[in-house]
């Protein structure tokens, strides 16, 4: 079973949101200072500019907020379901037992951490290409002719574009460590799996050695994606 996203039943902390003026990829982008950017770009290209380019700087602070607010809720769900349920049962005797009740409350909970899981996969999968269309605004490239249709700016099409432009290279260069992460391919393999062939399924993992610190663990199933196998 895939590991990538692991929930254990121990609630996360909580962190206080960011604002919208500094964004961090951690640990594999630097800090983006929002409130910069919007700055320059006004100073640059004028406000009508900067009005087409603030959705994406937006969607910059807002995704990674949207991917923790659902991972806290899966470990919410998990904490919730095995105070309720898997103090004395096992999980065997809940998702395979005769009680109806019980097996309800297992799928109820397993279809909620399912929709959280997909979406957190999401967002954090989105923020390669939101960063490189908020660079490709930004630097107004749109003007440049390199790149003709909107819809094909993605952060592939991106970083090397930004890569032959000196200037440009810092940006180039956090794009590629980003999209190069091993972590980063596997959120790419599951996001692209779940939207575009079958959603990789959620499982919940109860640790029957008592060696692992948390009895309960959510995490996907086995997949292959193209050239990335994640088990």
């Amino acid at each position: 079973m895939h590991k990538l996203l692991t929930l254990r039943s121990k609630r996360p902390s909580r962190e206080k949101p960011r604002s919208d003026g500094d964004v961090h990829v951690r640990p594999h982008m630097p800090p983006w200072s929002i409130a910069e950017t919007k700055l320059l770009v006004t100073n640059l290209h004028g406000g009508e500019h900067l009005s087409r380019i603030e959705p994406s700087l937006h969607a910059m602070s807002e995704r990674q907020r949207y991917a923790r607010f659902h991972f806290q809720e899966v470990g919410r769900l998990l904490s919730g379901f095995q105070e309720a349920y898997l103090k004395k049962d096992i999980l065997l005797s809940l998702s395979h037992g005769q009680e109806e009740e019980p097996r309800a409350a297992f799928d109820e909970f397993m279809m909620k951490v399912g929709a959280h899981v997909v979406a957190c996969v999401l967002s954090i999968h989105s923020m390669a290409d939101v960063t490189a269309f908020a660079a490709y605004l930004a630097l107004n490239y749109r003007s440049n002719g390199k790149i003709r249709r909107e819809k094909d700016v993605t952060a592939a099409v991106m970083q090397p574009v930004l890569a032959a432009n000196p200037q440009h290279k810092v940006v180039a260069d956090a794009l590629a460590r980003l999209m190069s992460n091993p972590e980063f391919i596997h959120i790419s393999a599951l996001s692209n799996h779940s939207k575009h062939r079958g959603l990789i399924k959620p499982l919940l993992n109860e640790d029957w050695t008592g060696t692992r610190e948390k009895a309960h663990e959510v995490r996907f199933a086995s997949f292959s994606y193209e050239q990335t196998r994640a088990c």
